[in-house]
C-alpha cells in the first residue's frame, strides 16, 4: 500500500509515501497543485486509506487474538468509504490499479462479513417468528372473536381517561402555552422594533432577528424538555391502557385515531391561553416602552403575526409529540427484547471517568479561553456541561460503591439506606438540574448581567457622524467643515475585507457557505499607526506603543465588554486571518483564497472605542498597519476617507440634508451588505442599540422564568415520584426501631445532597467560565468589578430561590412521611 504507485497527478506516479514526501517534506504543495487544485484535498484524503490500511493490520491482529473487532471494523471502512467518495467528488488525478484493488478487497471483504452476519441473524429471527406464530395461534384460540366496531362511547372513555392524566395534562399545557405565548410577543415586539430600526438584515442570524432566532432556539429546547416530562408521566398509564385496548381487540386505524384525537385535542386547548399570555406580554412590552423610553408603537400586534406564530406552533407541537411517541414505544420494546447487562461501573473505570472528565473539561475550557473562537455556545454545551454531568455522575457513583465496601455500626448502616430506589433515575435528575442549574449562572446571567450593566448607548459613539468617504467627497466636507455647520475630523483609510465576516450558522439559508464565495464578507476600516494614535489622543485614551511590520496587524475591536469577543475573520485558521485590501469580492477562485486574501499575522488586540460600535462590534473595526506599509497602499478600492463629523446644533437639519445626497450617492457601498452603511448616524445607531437591548433583556427574562419552571418541575418530579418508596422505607425504618427525628436527619440529608451537589459543581464551574469570558473579551479590573456586581446579585436572588424550594420539598415530605408513619402505627 505505502510502496506501490497508488495515483498519478500531472502525468507522474506517485505512492503514498512519495506524495506526502514531494508535498510536505520537501514543500512542493504550491506546485503541485499549480495546475490543478486537487493537490491540496488529496493531503487530507490519502490519509484516510492510509487509517484504513493500518486499522485492517490491527483488525487481524485482533482476529488471530479472538477479540473484538466491531470499532476497528467501522475505521476501516469509514476510512475507505471517504476515499472511495473522493474518487468521484474530485478530478485531476487517476487512481492507479493498487487503489482500486484495495476498495475492492475492502467492499468485498465488508460483503462477506454482512452476508455471514444477516446470515445468524435471520436464523435467529425466524425461530422467533415461529415461537410468536404458535402463542397468537393459542391465543386466538382462547379468545372471543370481535370485529372490533365501538360505539361513541369509546371516545367519552378516551376523554375522561385523557383529563384523568392531570399531571401529563398540566405539563403539556404549560410548555404549550409558554411556547406559543414567548414565541408570539417576542416576534411581535422583534416587527415593531424594525420599523425604527436603522437597517433590516436579511439572515436569520443578523441584528434583531439573531436575538429573535436565538431566543426560539432556546425556547423550544426548553419546551421540548417539558415535552419530555409529560410523556415521561404520560407513558405507564398509555402502556397500560393500549395493551387493554389490545386485548379487547382494539384496531391498529382506531389506535392511530385515539393518539391524534388525544394529542391535538390538548394542543388545540393551548392556543387560546397561549394567544393571551402573549398579547399580555406583548401589552407589557408596549406599555413599559412608552413610559420610560418614549418609543410609540402598536397597542395590538397584527393579524398576520397571530396567523403564523399558531401555524409554526402547531406545526412544530405535533412534530414533537410524534417523535418523541415513536421514541417512547422504541424504548419500550428495547426494554422488552433487551437482557440485562453487567454493569461497567468497576472503581478503575469510575476512576477513569473521573480523570476523563477533568482532561475533558480543560480542553474545552481551553479552546473557549482563545477569542478567535468567538466564545462558541458549543464549547459550553458540549463542552463544561457534558464534562461537568460526568463528573457529578463518576463521583457519584464512586462515592455509592466505597460507602458499600465499609464496615460500619447498624446507626451508620441505617444512616446509609436510601429513602428511594433507582441510581440510575436520581443521578439522571441530578444531571439535569445541574444542567439548568449552569445555564441560569452562566449561560443566561452573563449576557443579562452584561445588558444591565453595559454602558449608556451614548457613550458608544463619541462622533456624531462617522463617514467613509471618496476622494471626490472632499469638497463635500471642507464646506461643511469650513461653514461650521460641523467639527470634521479627517484621516486616511482603506476598505479592509476579511473572508467571512460573521459566524456562519445552519440557519442561515441564504449565507453562501458551501460555495466557493462566503457571505457575508467581513467590511472594517484599514488605518495607519499614526491615525490610531491620533484617534486614541481625540478622546484621551492612551495608545498601544506598536512596532509593526509589513505582514502584521494589530485589531482595535469598536465594542464594549457586553459583546461576545470574536475574532476579525471566522474563516477557518483564525489565528492568520484572510484580509484583502480593497471591497468584497463577488467572485474568486476559492483554491487562489490566499492570493486574493492575503493571511496576516496578528500584532495585537485591544477593545477600545474609537469611532463607535457598529453592528454589535462584528463590522467596521479598526485595522492598524504599520505606517510604512499604508503609505504603500494606493490605488485601493472603496473608500480612502474616513470623517468624523461633530455636528452644530443650529444646523442639524443642513448636514443631515448634506449628509443624506452623500449616502444615496454611495448605496452601493451597501450592495454586499446592507447593514454596512456609508455614513453613520449616532442617534440612529443609539436607537438601534436601546432597542436590541430591549429585545435581548426580554428574551433571556423569558428564557430565565423557563429555567426556573424546568428546576422547580424537577424537584417536584423527585418529590412525586418517590413518595410510595419513601413510604415503604420509611416503614421498614419505624419498625427497625428508628426515631422520629432520625428519621427528618435522614431526609434532609438526603434532599440537601441532591440538591446541594448539582449547584456547588454548577457554581464551581460557572466561576470559571465567567473567568475566562471576562479574559477572552479583554474586560478591565474596574469594568469586571462592576460587571461580576450584577453576576452575583443575580446569583444571590437564583440561590435564594432554589434554597426556599428545597425547604419547602423537605417540609413538605416529611410531614407526608411522618403523618402517614404515626397514623399507621397508630
Amino acid at each position: 500500500m505505502v510502496v506501490f504507485p497508488w495515483l498519478k497527478l500531472n502525468h507522474t506516479d506517485y505512492s503514498i509515501i512519495h506524495f506526502y514526501t514531494e508535498a510536505l517534506v520537501r514543500g512542493r504543495l504550491n506546485e503541485l497543485a499549480g495546475t490543478d487544485g486537487t493537490a491540496y484535498l488529496l493531503t487530507v484524503f490519502l490519509a484516510f486509506p492510509v487509517m484504513g490500511g493500518i486499522c485492517s493490520v490491527i483488525k487481524g491482529i485482533l482476529l488471530i487474538c479472538k477479540k473484538p473487532i466491531r470499532i476497528i471494523t467501522g475505521f476501516v471502512l469509514t476510512g475507505t468509504l471517504v476515499y472511495v467518495t473522493s474518487f468521484f467528488a474530485f478530478v485531476g488525478y487517476i487512481p492507479k490499479p493498487a487503489a482500486i484493488i484495495y476498495a475492492a478487497a475492502i467492499l468485498i471483504e465488508f460483503l462477506i462479513e454482512r452476508y455471514l452476519a444477516d446470515v445468524d441473524r435471520y436464523t435467529s429471527e425466524w425461530e422467533e417468528q415461529k415461537k410468536r406464530e404458535r402463542l397468537e395461534k393459542a391465543e386466538r384460540k382462547r379468545r372471543l372473536y370481535f370485529p372490533g366496531k365501538y360505539d361513541r362511547m369509546l371516545w367519552k372513555i378516551i376523554k375522561n381517561e385523557i383529563l384523568h392524566q392531570k399531571k401529563a395534562i398540566i405539563f403539556m399545557l404549560c410548555g404549550n402555552v409558554i411556547l406559543l405565548g414567548s414565541a408570539f410577543s417576542l416576534y411581535a415586539l422583534k416587527t415593531q422594533f424594525q420599523h425604527y430600526y436603522s437597517a433590516e438584515a436579511l439572515l436569520p442570524m443578523q441584528g434583531l432577528n439573531g436575538i429573535l432566532t436565538g431566543a426560539l432556539m432556546v425556547i423550544g429546547a426548553l419546551y421540548i424538555f417539558l415535552e419530555a416530562i409529560a410523556f415521561y408521566n404520560y407513558s405507564n398509564s398509555h402502556q397500560t391502557r393500549n395493551v387493554l385496548l389490545w386485548t379487547l381487540g382494539i384496531r391498529e386505524e382506531l389506535s392511530r385515531k385515539i393518539w391524534w384525537y388525544e394529542h391535538g385535542l390538548i394542543i388545540l386547548i393551548s392556543i387560546i391561553p397561549g394567544f393571551l399570555l402573549g398579547t399580555g406580554m406583548y401589552t407589557g412590552m408596549e406599555s413599559y416602552m412608552k413610559r420610560l423610553m418614549n418609543l410609540s408603537i402598536d397597542k395590538f400586534a397584527g393579524v398576520k403575526i397571530y396567523f403564523i406564530s399558531a401555524v409554526l406552533y402547531i406545526i412544530l407541537s405535533f412534530v414533537i409529540i410524534r417523535v418523541f411517541a415513536d421514541m417512547l414505544q422504541e424504548n419500550m420494546s428495547l426494554k422488552q427484547q433487551c437482557p440485562k447487562r453487567k454493569s461497567f461501573l468497576t472503581k478503575r473505570n469510575l476512576l477513569f471517568l473521573m480523570f476523563f472528565s477533568f482532561i475533558y473539561l480543560a480542553y474545552f475550557l481551553f479552546r473557549y479561553s482563545e477569542r478567535r473562537n468567538g466564545e462558541d455556545i458549543s464549547y459550553i454545551l458540549f463542552g463544561v456541561v457534558i464534562g461537568g454531568i460526568i463528573l457529578l455522575c463518576s463521583v457519584r457513583i464512586l462515592v455509592n460503591l466505597f460507602r458499600q465496601n465499609r464496615r460500619d455500626t447498624i446507626k451508620k448502616v441505617l444512616d446509609k439506606i436510601p429513602i428511594q430506589r433507582g441510581a440510575a433515575k436520581e443521578l439522571g435528575l441530578q444531571a439535569a438540574i445541574f444542567l439548568f442549574h449552569f445555564v441560569f449562572l452562566c449561560v443566561l446571567v452573563v449576557p443579562l448581567a452584561g445588558n444591565l450593566s453595559a454602558p449608556d448607548p451614548e457613550a458608544l459613539f463619541p462622533y456624531d457622524y462617522v463617514c467613509m468617504a471618496y476622494p471626490e467627497d472632499a469638497n463635500r466636507f471642507e464646506e461643511i467643515k469650513n461653514q461650521g455647520i460641523a467639527e470634521v475630523h479627517s484621516y486616511p483609510m482603506v476598505r479592509v475585507t476579511s473572508v467571512q465576516g460573521e459566524k456562519t450558522d445552519w440557519i442561515d439559508a441564504a449565507n453562501n457557505y458551501y460555495q466557493k464565495v462566503i457571505w457575508p464578507q467581513g467590511q472594517h476600516i484599514g488605518i495607519s499607526y499614526r491615525t490610531y494614535k491620533s484617534l486614541c489622543q481625540n478622546l484621551g485614551v492612551a495608545p498601544q506603543k506598536l512596532n509593526l511590520n509589513d505582514k502584521e496587524v494589530y485589531i482595535v475591536y469598536q465594542e464594549d465588554y457586553s459583546i461576545n469577543a470574536h475574532p476579525i475573520d471566522w474563516y477557518m485558521n483564525r489565528k492568520t486571518p484572510y484580509l484583502r485590501i480593497g471591497q468584497p469580492v463577488r467572485f474568486y477562485n476559492y483554491m487562489s483564497r490566499e492570493k486574493v486574501y492575503p493571511p496576516r499575522m496578528i500584532a495585537g488586540e485591544e477593545r477600545t472605542i474609537l469611532t463607535g460600535v457598529f453592528q454589535s462590534g462584528e463590522q467596521e473595526n479598526l485595522v492598524v498597519f504599520s505606517d510604512g506599509y499604508f503609505q504603500s497602499l494606493t490605488g485601493t478600492e472603496g473608500p480612502t476617507r474616513l470623517y468624523l463629523l461633530k455636528e452644530n446644533a443650529k444646523y442639524h437639519k443642513r448636514l443631515q440634508t448634506e449628509l443624506q445626497k452623500f449616502v444615496e450617492k454611495h448605496m452601493e457601498d451597501s450592495s454586499w451588505d446592507q447593514l454596512i452603511l456609508p455614513c453613520y448616524s449616532k442617534n440612529d445607531k443609539m436607537w438601534d442599540v436601546k432597542m436590541e437591548r430591549i429585545l435581548k433583556e426580554s428574551a433571556l427574562i423569558l428564557e430565565i422564568i423557563l429555567t426556573l419552571l424546568c428546576t422547580v418541575i424537577l424537584y417536584f418530579m423527585k418529590n412525586e415520584f418517590e413518595k410510595d418508596e419513601r413510604r415503604i422505607r420509611f416503614d421498614m425504618l419505624f419498625c427497625l426501631g428508628m426515631h422520629q427525628k432520625q428519621a427528618k436527619i435522614i431526609s434532609n440529608r438526603e434532599l440537601y445532597y441532591f440538591a446541594g451537589v448539582p449547584l456547588l459543581l454548577s457554581l464551581l464551574l460557572s466561576i470559571i467560565t465567567i473567568g475566562i469570558t471576562f479574559h477572552v473579551r479583554m474586560v478591565s479590573i474596574s469594568e469586571a468589578l462592576y460587571f461580576g456586581t450584577y453576576i452575583f446579585g443575580l446569583w444571590i436572588i437564583y440561590i435564594f430561590i432554589q434554597i426556599l424550594l428545597v425547604l419547602n420539598i423537605s417540609k413538605k415530605r416529611i410531614k407526608e412521611l411522618l403523618s402517614h408513619t404515626w397514623r399507621d402505627k397508630a
